[in-house]
């Protein structure tokens, strides 16, 4: 359970957690509570939908290879059967029970697939490569900002301002290409060799979490500056601001979403259900409690946040004239930890990317893959995670890039996953021991029906 709970909060818990603060405080801490509330829960639904289509694409998969011949449901289809409170008659019969394999890997763009036909797997399969790549992005811009705020090698950056010097362009470029050569060397090593990181990382995160919630409730409570000791300022974000929306609604489902890369972490834990639904469950509660405090603390304690919230910290002196020691240290722990910390996020979201293209191009044998042609499989690794860094050496703005990629969010799992979740009860209708309890099909159907209008409402007040 440790390895499982490890890598999925490393997988979710990188970039989106730095501009949750400032989002509560652009769109108001009321409704940014709201929202992230209700985000996490329906991501809960739909990570426990996503093992239970799972088990039944295995089931398909048996079916296959015992010579039942499958034939994907059409989009219509898999909106008729949701929205229709009876069953309809079943089209694969008999089918073996639905189970998740110890052997095969199965990533989104199969599982469309073998659901609802190539089509809609091509269009899956571009979505999520852009929205992946949005996310690696982001982890970029976290260590070339970090590091160029806090190592200096041409001039001291200041990456919170909207105007940045060309000094400290090349000096956030020379840092990209730093960690470019690291993450071509880590994209290329496999899970299995970095559990260790990945648990070491989980419990580091939660201390840079818990000392951003810790220091913003002391400048509160003693009514203290986070950065000098001038006269007391307070933040006084609104209970709502619905003109903000269109720029932080993306980024509290970007803060939140992880099912993307969930099947690729699924290959490398026990397949136990207790488990599996006990780690997303405890996923699911760390996430709102750490999300809801930092959020509500910062948004009340620092005025004026910067998108990335470890900023806030370049400064930090506890309200003193004079920073000291331990302050200076803690600010470069906040600064520092999440640029060091992308380290080990950025192969999991590098592996979903090229997972995918490679299951499109070569078929679920990733590891025949391996083996047979070593150069197509570590080429395909480095290959897709290029574009990430060609967006990120162009915008160094954190807010910005985490907006445009929660954007994807809306289709790959609000719309996608719940269509899924019918088809795959549709075409394997016997009982799974993954089956999502009191959550009839039609739930699903509308959890897809209404994400259309909430993305069009989005991109409307983020445009406008």
């Amino acid at each position: 359970m440790g390895a499982g709970y490890a890598y999925t909060v490393n997988s979710v818990i990188g970039a989106g957690f730095l501009s949750v603060p400032w989002a509560f405080q652009r769109a108001g801490w009321l409704l940014s509570l709201c929202m992230q509330t209700l985000f996490l829960a329906v991501g809960w639904l739909l990570s426990n939908q996503l093992l239970e289509i799972t088990s039944r694409v295995e089931a398909l998969k048996q079916s296959e290879e015992q010579g039942m011949p499958i034939s994907p449901i059409s989009l219509p289809q898999v909106l008729r059967h949701g929205l229709t409170l009876r069953p309809e008659q079943p089209s694969l019969l008999p089918c073996p029970a639905p189970v998740l394999s110890d052997t095969r890997q199965y990533d989104l763009s199969d599982i469309v697939k073998l659901l609802m036909g190539s089509y809609w797997s091509l269009i899956y399969l571009t979505c999520i490569s852009l929205f992946l790549a949005g996310t690696l992005a982001a982890y970029i811009n976290i260590f070339g900002t970090a590091f160029g705020s806090n190592l200096p090698l041409l001039d001291y950056c200041d990456y919170r301002e909207e105007y940045i010097s060309q000094k400290c362009w090349y000096q956030y470029w020379v840092y990209l290409t730093l960690f470019l050569v690291l993450m071509v060397y880590f994209t290329c090593k496999e899970f299995s060799e970095q559990i260790w990181m990945q648990l070491v990382m989980t419990c580091m995160r939660v201390v840079v979490m818990s000392s951003i919630i810790v220091t913003c409730l002391l400048s509160i409570i003693g009514q203290y500056n986070m950065t000098n000791d001038r006269e007391y300022r307070a933040a006084s974000p609104d209970l709502q601001n619905w003109r903000t929306i269109g720029e932080t609604f993306p980024i509290f489902l970007f803060a939140g979403i992880y099912q993307t890369q969930y099947p690729g972490i699924l290959s490398a834990i026990r397949k136990e259900k207790t488990v599996l639904k006990s780690t997303l469950s405890l996923v699911t509660a760390t996430l709102l409690l750490f999300y809801s405090c930092m959020g509500l603390a910062a948004a009340f304690a620092i005025p004026n946040l910067p998108s990335n919230v470890s900023l806030a910290f370049q400064h930090y002196s506890a309200g003193q004239r004079e920073q000291p020691d331990w302050a200076k240290g803690l600010g470069i722990l906040v600064m520092l930890f999440p640029a060091i910390d992308v380290i080990s996020i950025f192969p999991i979201i590098g592996h979903a990317i090229s997972d995918n293209v490679m299951s499109l191009l070569y078929g679920e044998d990733r590891e025949g893959l391996h083996h047979r042609q070593p150069k197509a499989y570590y080429g395909l690794r480095i290959a897709c995670i290029l574009p990430s860094f060609v967006y990120a050496f162009l915008q160094v703005q954190f807010g910005d890039i985490v907006a445009n990629s929660g954007l994807f969010c809306f289709y790959l799992t609000f719309f996608m996953i719940p269509l899924l979740h019918i088809a795959g009860k549709k075409l394997v209708p016997v009982p799974s021991s993954y089956d999502v309890k009191r959550n009839p099909v039609s739930l699903s159907a509308l959890i897809s029906i209404l994400s259309v209008p909430l993305l069009a409402f989005n991109l409307y007040t983020l445009f406008s």
